[in-house]
């Protein structure tokens, strides 16, 4: 069983008693800056998105985390952009 603190130590909250060793400040990782978005909507074939959804699966299988099909279309949108400036 417990010995009971002395009601000193009681009153002044045990610090008195207790020495609690401090911690190294942890780092703290900037947040990557917010990107501004402006949300599209389109219609797409049918084919075009089964085909999309079955490449965000094959992507999500490899980088072993969740693609979405929004990172897929932006690569794709980038990749042309990119490919018609030259």
């Amino acid at each position: 069983m417990k010995a009971r603190p002395a009601l000193d130590a009681f009153l002044s909250g045990g610090a008195a008693d207790v020495e609690v060793p401090k911690r190294p400040a942890a780092v703290v990782p900037m947040p990557a800056p917010k990107i501004q978005r402006e949300q599209k909507v389109f219609r797409l074939p049918v084919t075009l998105t089964e085909d999309l959804r079955r490449v965000v699966f094959k992507f999500s299988a490899a980088q072993n985390r969740r693609v979405t099909e929004t990172e897929i279309v932006e690569l794709a949108i980038q990749a042309f952009i990119d490919s018609s400036d030259s």
